[in-house]
């Protein structure tokens, strides 16, 4: 997330900003935030939450320590020091479910009695000054979506429940680092992200927890709070965007804007605090419908209003068995779903497309190729905009406050819906499966660009999908939210990010980001899908096999004088046929195999040599890249032979544990801060063995042009 923090922010204009006024004013804390000054190190959460508590300043909330005990709702080791969850209800109240249906629901409340008894023995001081005009107290209000139904908040985090993170951090720890009033320097040279260690640590913190807070729930955006020194903090607003973050300012003197936040954010309703209101959870006659059609776990109701005739659309969703944590960028989402008009099974895709103009909206995208009878696409059920849901932490980029260089894009909450359920790429049943697809998805990508003259800009392993046709399967080219139709305005490259998924982008675009982005990198990105499937789902007896991958898929090469990163020298030796020699697969893969690959490869061959006494043999290497007939070509020449196995079906080779010749590379590892829509959040670094990002897709910087 370098150069997507914007701060500081004056902490009265944060307020103004985000958090309306409370219909009534924020009781005195009196002197008991200064108190916390000298309390002891090891007991300060539990002494700051007695204090909250005892100053009624946050009603309709419980505060949490869950400093030590991480939750088990995944792998990562999330344990944000003070956990704020809604205040805890009777298993008698009726969490309003979806409308006009919530008398059968059969979702619980959110915590029992019994559990409230045994989790709020820290600062068990019961606020005396809970406002009867408090929304969140109110028994019959929303509640919000998690992804699952339940929660049990205890001392152990529970991200369902969250609704704001609190950090505790010593003074060397701040993440920021706010200019002096002197300060003279160029605000674009500043370092408002502080570079040191320590404050790179912290923030990495920070924002593993709101990754979490917004992948586990339905939102639009989080706040949280850090506060340093026992004294000081800072107030963050996290969006798709990137996150706003306030000055620091001492909390414990009298009239505290901290005291004031926790009042106005306890008063807030849950649209105001980032929750998503078009999704609530499914009635007992809506999850019977879902579990008819095989959906199982937690069930919920989205609304989907379809751009072309503004018809609301329900779709039913079973809560995902595994979370991609994300914070900024698309932040795409993937659901099988129930549409409840039509009793048929669809997919539905939730996103944050980039908010720009010369992107178009994905529905307008299918509706054109749709229009022009493109091949292998899914077909278009509907799809709009989600309400007013839009990032505002670009907005802020130019502010007068503002400190550090940053590079921001605006995104827009947006839904897509599909009449179509296949199978990811790489879960395919057999390498002949897996090629055919591919295969197809050629031809709907060369019917988009011929006939509809859009080009899809994103072909990677995660936008091809495997679907069932009759006896066969076929392939179907999916996402097409980052596409451009071809025209004069491209002929320059117009914004300072690049699109597609890193480990399939040509290298050329990656070697050199002036470079405008054609069809002939497309082709080159079909090319690396089949051949990084090959390698990476099947067994083969390869030496320095995870470090030629790391070398050819995943490394970059950060600049130094620039915020540039640029990559695609492991492709350029790939086709050098430096890394996976020709030879090497040759002994090791069946000749069907490794003839697709070598063919491939090959083709590209003079696209990636210098010198002069190459320029004819890459002008006609360049001419036949023009239309896929090249790469049809191959593909249907291999796929007919009766050479292929019928059981060689995907085993991913860089999940299992490095042993023998298969040791885990030692390439240079890619940057955390990549605008990547996966984040890690543990260390924030990838391990050799964690790649499993094929759905990822990145927006890279360049430079003006």
């Amino acid at each position: 997330m370098d150069g997507q923090f914007v701060g500081p922010m004056p902490v009265a204009d944060f307020l103004k900003a985000f958090l309306p006024e409370a219909t009534t004013p924020c009781p005195p804390i009196g002197g008991r935030f200064h108190k916390l000054r000298s309390a002891p190190k090891k007991k300060f959460e539990d002494q700051f939450i007695s204090a909250v508590n005892a100053s009624g300043i946050c009603p309709g909330l419980d505060l949490f320590n869950t400093t030590t005990k991480a939750g088990k709702q995944y792998a990562y080791d999330q344990k944000p020091d003070i956990s704020v969850c809604i205040k805890t209800r009777s298993v008698d109240a009726d969490p309003t479910t979806s409308p006009g249906d919530s008398s059968d629901s059969e979702a619980g409340s959110t915590i029992s009695e019994e559990e409230s008894s045994a989790t709020t023995s820290v600062g068990s001081g019961e606020s005396s000054s809970e406002s009867s005009d408090d929304a969140i107290s109110s028994g019959s209000e929303y509640v919000p979506e998690g992804r699952p139904s339940a929660h049990k908040p205890s001392h152990a985090v529970d991200w369902f429940a969250m609704e704001l993170c609190i950090e505790c951090k010593p003074h060397e720890h701040d993440p920021f680092s706010d200019p002096s009033p002197k300060n003279t320097a160029d605000r674009d040279t500043y370092n408002f992200e502080r570079i040191s260690k320590r404050g790179t640590e912290a923030r990495g913190q920070l924002i593993s927890y709101a990754s979490a807070h917004m992948s586990m729930q339905f939102r639009a955006f989080c706040f949280s709070v850090c506060l340093l020194n026992q004294k000081d903090a800072r107030l963050i607003r996290w969006d798709r965007s990137g996150a706003l973050v306030t000055e620091r300012f001492d909390f414990t003197k009298e009239g505290s804007p901290l005291a004031e936040f926790l009042w106005r954010f306890s008063h807030m309703d849950y649209a105001q605090r980032g929750h998503d209101m078009t999704v609530t959870r499914a009635s007992k006659g809506e999850i019977s419908l879902a579990r008819s059609h095989g959906l199982e776990g937690d069930i919920h109701k989205v609304l989907v209003v379809n751009d072309a005739d503004k018809a609301e659309h329900h779709i039913l969703i079973a809560a995902p068995t595994e979370y991609k944590l994300v914070v900024t960028g698309r932040a795409s989402f993937g659901n099988i779903g129930v549409d409840m008009e039509t009793k048929a099974k669809v997919w539905l895709k939730d996103s944050w497309r980039i908010n720009v103009d010369e992107i178009e909206k994905e529905y307008a995208v299918y509706s054109k190729l749709e229009k022009v009878h493109v091949r292998n696409i899914a077909p278009l059920v509907c799809g709009g905009d989600v309400g007013n849901q839009e990032t505002v932490t670009q907005k802020y980029a130019d502010a007068a406050w503002r400190y550090g260089k940053v590079d921001l894009l605006p995104h827009r909450h947006y839904r897509l819906v599909l009449g179509i359920i296949g199978r990811p790429l790489k879960n395919f049943n057999s390498t002949r499966e897996m090629v055919r697809a591919v295969y197809h998805a050629l031809i709907a990508h060369w019917d988009a660009f011929f006939l509809a003259k859009v080009l899809h800009r994103d072909i990677s392993g995660g936008n091809i999908l495997i679907v069932e046709d009759g006896e066969e399967t076929r392939g179907v080219l999916i996402d097409w939210d980052l596409s451009k139709e071809e025209s004069v305005e491209t002929a320059q490259p117009r914004r300072k990010w690049r699109t597609g998924t890193w480990r399939f982008i040509s290298a050329a675009i990656l070697m050199n980001t002036s470079k405008v982005h054609e069809y002939w990198h497309d082709l080159e990105s079909f090319a690396h899908v089949i051949t990084y499937h090959i390698l990476r789902y099947r067994p083969w007896n390869l030496q320095s096999f995870r470090s030629y991958m790391d070398h050819v898929y995943d490394s970059t090469d950060p600049q130094e004088d620039s915020d540039e990163v640029l990559g695609g020298k492991g492709k350029q030796a790939f086709f050098g046929d430096i890394y996976f020699e020709a030879r090497t697969l040759k002994k090791v893969m069946p000749p069907h195999l490794a003839g697709v690959i070598n063919e491939l490869r090959a083709s590209f061959k003079f696209s990636y040599k210098s010198g002069e006494e190459y320029d004819d043999d890459r002008e006609k290497a360049h001419l036949k890249l023009q239309s896929p007939d090249l790469y049809l070509g191959i593909l249907e020449r291999y796929l007919e032979l009766d050479d292929w196995a019928t059981d060689d079906k995907s085993d991913d080779q860089l999940k299992a544990k490095p042993s023998g010749s298969q040791a885990c590379g030692t390439g240079r590892k890619r940057k955390a801060n990549f605008n990547d829509s996966t984040f890690v959040p543990r260390d924030f670094k990838r391990a050799c063995r964690e790649r499993d990002r094929d759905t990822s897709s990145t927006l890279t910087r360049i430079t003006e042009t």
